[in-house]
């Protein structure tokens, strides 16, 4: 994306003392071929290289690496203004569509000279009337990707997030425009008292926003911080999906601390969700800091398979090598970070959980489930499915070990919560 993904001056990615950086890498290309991107960050601007030939300009690289990223800072997303959700909206479609980012620049350069125009004294109607005009085009084609968006990642957001929350809530996602109700130069001129009054352009595709919503009503409000944060990670696996059916191959995938704020139910649902699918590559960043901070780090618990990158320190800037050949598979990325975060018996239980829901059929009737020291106990709100599943309930416990054994989110040798020895139903 030749930027950094948070919203912050350049200057704040540069180490302190330096007046810059460089950042470059290796990539295996679809075509099966290599190549080598680089990019220094100055005072002066950018520079882009690829395979050591400039590249005149940086919307030319724009989609070349598709990537995705979740981060905490998503949450913004849900809390701040709609630049942040234009801001999304407009990486997502520039990545994909070149004539998109061609049009978001236009409108943007239009829009600038049109609220100079209305800054100054007396500004000639008629000479607004021509920028509006010169506009539309270009507003036209960001609304119909936005709009494209939206109705791209509805469904794939409501199917993510039900595979992440087991299914208690509703999402959706509108989009919400000014040219909803016609065309930019009626809306304008429509405005043009307004705007002529404010000294800006109050109305167009730079107010454009994006509805979160569950049940019904705005995330912001009516959602927890796990709820905000499973939609969050919904969106940007919707987002993935989208981007891996446009290319034909996945996006690279980054993960910066997913599991903040979810519960263990969620984790387990997440954890599934990503060591099941093919997500391509995937880089995780570990929050734990290792034996200074009270405990051994995530990837230093890993062994010798993983290569921790070292900084090789110059006057200017470090240098960090990241090397394709220390990678791990997700499996068992995966089950060191049980491990490391000790949450493996916890996880089991939801696990087993899960198991009941599956093996049984019963989720709809379950009120209340249980698991202490190889009991399941299950209270359900139907004495007739009661009664169906009392004379089940020897095979019903074979079912569900089985499922867990074939799970490989469930630690069987663990002794707080192991197979399920007796099934209790209430």
């Amino acid at each position: 994306m030749t930027k950094s993904a948070f919203a912050a001056p350049e200057r704040s990615n540069w180490r302190y003392g330096t007046d810059g950086f460089a950042l470059g890498g290796t990539y295996g290309m679809e075509n099966g071929l290599e190549s080598r991107f680089s990019i220094q960050v100055g005072a002066e601007g950018k520079r882009l290289v690829r395979d050591d030939k400039p590249c005149p300009r940086l919307s030319d690289h724009i989609g070349l690496l598709p990537v995705v990223m979740i981060s905490p800072s998503d949450i913004s997303l849900v809390s701040d203004s709609s630049d942040e959700r234009r801001r999304f909206a407009n990486a997502v479609l520039s990545q994909m569509d070149p004539e998109y980012l061609a049009a978001v620049q236009a409108y943007n350069r239009l829009l600038a000279q049109r609220n100079h125009m209305l800054r100054q004294e007396n500004p000639e109607e008629q000479l607004l009337s021509v920028f509006d005009h010169k506009m539309s085009s270009a507003a036209q084609t960001v609304y119909q990707g936005r709009l494209r968006l939206c109705e791209g990642l509805r469904p794939l957001i409501q199917d993510y997030y039900a595979q992440i929350s087991g299914g208690g809530e509703e999402v959706s996602l509108s989009y919400k425009s000014d040219l909803s109700g016609g065309s930019l130069p009626q809306i304008l001129s429509a405005a043009r008292q307004r705007d002529l009054a404010l000294h800006y352009t109050t109305c167009g595709v730079q107010r454009d926003d994006f509805l979160f919503t569950m049940n019904g009503h705005p995330i912001r409000r009516a959602g927890s911080q796990g709820q905000q944060k499973s939609f969050l990670v919904a969106l940007k696996f919707a987002q993935y999906e989208m981007m891996k059916k446009a290319y034909g191959f996945p996006p690279l995938l980054l993960l910066d601390d997913v599991f903040d704020k979810l519960d263990l139910k969620r984790i387990s649902h997440l954890i599934e969700l990503v060591a099941g699918s093919d997500f391509g590559q995937i880089f995780i960043s570990d929050t734990d800091k290792g034996p200074d901070y009270g405990r051994p780090g995530l990837f230093q618990r890993l062994g010798r398979r993983v290569h921790q990158s070292g900084a090789v320190m110059s006057d200017a800037v470090p240098t960090v090598r990241l090397h394709r050949k220390q990678a791990l598979s997700m499996e068992e990325v995966v089950s060191q970070y049980i491990k490391s975060m000790k949450i493996a018996a916890g996880l089991n239980t939801q696990r087993i959980f899960e198991a009941w829901d599956v093996c049984s059929g019963a989720a709809p009737f379950t009120l209340k489930r249980y698991y202490r020291g190889g009991k399941l106990y299950i209270t359900l709100n139907s004495s007739v499915i009661r009664n169906q599943l009392y004379f089940q309930k020897d095979a019903l416990v074979e079912k569900i070990n089985a499922f867990l054994r074939e799970d490989k989110l469930f630690t069987a040798d663990n002794r707080t919560a192991g197979f399920v020895q007796e099934l209790i139903l209430k």
